[in-house]
C-alpha cells in the first residue's frame, strides 16, 4: 500500500456483469446504432490557452499577458521583438488541428509559430502558423501536418510560440485552441462509458481534486510526494475492453492508472496496474487482453495515482469501450 492510499471498502450495487446475453445485446446495439454521422470522430482538446494560469506561460524580456474569461492580451513593452509561449508541449499526431482568432492588434504586428520537438522535448525546427499581421485575423482547422520540417525529421511533440514586432505592440486573442480526433488504436471499439466533467470522485488526504474548466484538475498537497483519487462510477468488466486516458497537461510528476476489480457481490478482489510512468500529456490507451484479471471479476472502478512533489495534472477524460466478438 502506497503512502496515503485510501482504504478500499466493499460496496453493494446491482450486479452489472457482462453476461453472454448482455454482450450479444450490446453488440447488436453497436451495429444498429453505428451510422456514418455517429462515426465522425469525436474531437478531443489538445490545448486551450484560456485554461492556463499566468504562471503557466513563459514570457520573453519586457513581455506581459493579461487574461480574462474570453480574451488573452499579449503586450510588448520596450522591445522591438518579443515572445510568449506556454510552458507545456503537446503530443503530435497527423490529425492535429489549430484554431486561432486575433481580435485586434495595436502598434505593431503579431505572428505565431509551431516549434517541433523530439520525444524528450529537444528542439528540432520551427515553422510559421501565420506570418506577422497587424490586423484582426482568424485561422480555423489548420493542419499541423502541413507544417512539418522539410528536413525529414519526424517530431513527436510540439509547442506554440507567439511573436510581437514593434515596441508597445498589443495583440488580443479570443481563441487559441488545438484539437484532434479521439481515435482508438484498438479496432472497432464502441465507447461504453466516459469519465468526464460530471465524474464522481474520492480523493486521498494528500490530493486536491476538482473540476475546472470542464477538466479534472488534480494536484498534490504540500509535503505530499504521492497520492491518489478514485473514480467512483462502476463499469461492467469485459475482457475485450480497452481504456483510454486523455491528459491535457502534466507538470512536475508522473501518472499511474489502476483498475479496482470487484466481484458480482461487490467484494474487492485486487488493484491492478494498467498504465504507469506517464510523464507527458497525450492520449494513452491500454487493452484488457494484455492483463490477467483475477477470477470472478465482474465490475471495475478506476484509481489514478499522481507521483512527484508539487505535481499537478489536467485530465480531459477517461474512456472505456468494448469491441464486438472476433
Amino acid at each position: 500500500m502506497r503512502n496515503g492510499e485510501s482504504k478500499i471498502m466493499p460496496f453493494h450495487r446491482k450486479n452489472a456483469r457482462v453476461t453472454p446475453w448482455l454482450r450479444f445485446v450490446l453488440v447488436l446495439l453497436w451495429f444498429s446504432s453505428w451510422d456514418f454521422a455517429e462515426a465522425q470522430e469525436e474531437q478531443r482538446i489538445v490545448f486551450d490557452a484560456f485554461i492556463l494560469q499566468p504562471a503557466e506561460w513563459k514570457l520573453g524580456p519586457e513581455m506581459s499577458m493579461v487574461q480574462s474569461a474570453n480574451m488573452l492580451t499579449i503586450h510588448a513593452g520596450n522591445t522591438d521583438s518579443g515572445w510568449v509561449t506556454p510552458q507545456y508541449d503537446m503530443a503530435f499526431t497527423p490529425e492535429t488541428l489549430v484554431d486561432m482568432e486575433v481580435k485586434e492588434v495595436r502598434d505593431g504586428r503579431i505572428s505565431a509559430q509551431v516549434e517541433w520537438l523530439q520525444e524528450g522535448g529537444e528542439f528540432l525546427a520551427a515553422a510559421p502558423i501565420f506570418p506577422p499581421k497587424g490586423e484582426a485575423f482568424s485561422l480555423m482547422n489548420q493542419k499541423l501536418v502541413e507544417l512539418l520540417p522539410l528536413t525529414g525529421e519526424k517530431p513527436k511533440r510540439f509547442r506554440l510560440k507567439f511573436w510581437t514586432e514593434g515596441k508597445g505592440c498589443e495583440a488580443q486573442f479570443s481563441r487559441i485552441f488545438v484539437h484532434a480526433p479521439r481515435l482508438w488504436r484498438k479496432e472497432n471499439i464502441r465507447p461504453l462509458f466516459s469519465y468526464e466533467e460530471r465524474v464522481s470522485l474520492k480523493a486521498d488526504s494528500g490530493m486536491e481534486v476538482r473540476i475546472q474548466h470542464g477538466l479534472l484538475f488534480a494536484r498534490l498537497r504540500p509535503l505530499s510526494e504521492s497520492s491518489s483519487f478514485v473514480l467512483k462510477d462502476i463499469v461492467p468488466f469485459d475482457p475485450q475492453a480497452a481504456l483510454m486516458l486523455d491528459i491535457q497537461t502534466l507538470d512536475k510528476g508522473d501518472i499511474e492508472l489502476h483498475a479496482l476489480c470487484w466481484d458480482s457481490r461487490g467484494q474487492f478482489l485486487k488493484e491492478l496496474e494498467l498504465l504507469k510512468e506517464i510523464t507527458q500529456s497525450g492520449l494513452y490507451e491500454t487493452a484488457f487482453t494484455t492483463f490477467k484479471f483475477p477470477p470472478g471479476t465482474s465490475k471495475l472502478s478506476f484509481k489514478i495515482w499522481l507521483l512527484g512533489k508539487e505535481a499537478s495534472v489536467r485530465i480531459s477524460g477517461l474512456h472505456y469501450g468494448i469491441a464486438p466478438p472476433e
